[in-house]
Parts: structure tokens; sequence; C-alpha cells
């Protein structure tokens, strides 16, 4: 098997969860810290979890957060954890407007070391 045709492999099926939320940017950090205190206490102890990111706009009116999940059923179970929908909760009562979209990852390319 290939190099590429092995990378195929290792994503075939990976899912990938992005919460764009519009926030007041003075609430914003106060969020951010929510979302990685989370992250690092309860989503690495998750079975089919991969990685998180979050992102904070230059203005800080707008957070991004991508999970990246092994199958769609990995992400959908997480979401029954007592931490994570109160996260969910807490981030949805405190933004001004949540969009939610699910992907599916077809390509990612990362520098060689």
């Amino acid at each position: 098997m290939s190099a590429s045709e092995s990378e195929r492999g290792e994503r075939a099926g990976a899912f990938i969860h992005a919460m764009l939320l519009t926030v007041d940017p003075g609430r914003a950090e106060t969020l951010v810290q929510s979302l990685e205190g989370t992250a690092r206490d309860t989503l690495s102890r998750i079975r089919g979890f991969r990685t998180i990111s979050v992102l904070l706009s230059d203005d800080r009116s707008r957070i991004v957060v991508l999970s990246e999940w092994a199958e769609l059923h990995d992400w959908a179970r997480a979401e029954w954890h007592e931490k994570i929908q109160d996260l969910i909760v807490d981030l949805h009562s405190s933004s001004l407007h949540v969009d939610s979209h699910s992907y599916a990852l077809r390509f990612r390319l990362e520098a060689s070391a």
C-alpha cells in the first residue's frame, strides 16, 4: 500500500464539527478559557476524539471551534457527556449567534519535518 493510500485510509470516516460563535468581544476570553478547560479536562478522555482548535478573530467578536473525531458516532456520543452538554449550553447562552456545521475530512496537508 502506498503512503498516500495509507493516509487516505487513516482519514476515512474522520468527522469534523465546526461551531461559529458571534460573541460580545468583552466575553470572548472567558469563553475561550472555558473551552480550553473543558477540552483539557474532558475531551482528551473521550473515545474517538482527535483534536480541537479554537480560533479567535482579531476583533474578538467571533470564535470558531473545530473538533475532529474518528467518526460521527464518537462526536454524537460525546454530546451526551455532562460536562460537554454544560459547555454547549453555556456557549449558546453566552453568544449572540451560533452556527454549527458538520464536515467529512477530505484532505489535509501538513508540513514535513
